[in-house]
C-alpha cells in the first residue's frame, strides 16, 4: 500500500497487521478498525488533502492543473 495512503487510514483509526502463514510465507497485511466512523473519518480525510492539494497550486504560476495530478499525488495508477 502506498505510505501516504497507509498514513491517511491509520491516522483515522484503521489497524494494519502483517499477515504471515504457519510456514513464515507473507500474506500481504489485514485491515481492521475499532469502529465505522473510521471510514468517515477516512472519507474526509482523503476530501481534505485534495483539498490541500488544490489550494497549494491555486496562485501558483503553472498550470493549475492537469489531469491525472490527483491520482499521482495519491499514488495511484491510472488503469482506466
Amino acid at each position: 500500500m502506498n505510505p501516504k495512503n497507509r498514513k491517511l487510514a491509520e491516522d483515522c483509526g484503521f489497524y494494519f497487521y502483517d499477515m504471515t502463514d504457519v510456514d513464515g510465507q507473507n500474506l500481504g497485511y489485514s485491515v481492521e478498525s475499532d469502529n465505522f466512523g473510521s471510514v468517515d473519518k477516512l472519507v474526509e480525510a482523503i476530501v481534505r488533502e485534495c483539498d490541500r492539494y488544490v489550494a497549494e497550486r491555486w496562485d501558483n504560476s503553472e498550470p493549475w492543473m492537469n489531469p491525472g495530478d490527483l491520482l499521482t499525488h495519491f499514488g495511484i495508477e491510472d488503469n482506466e
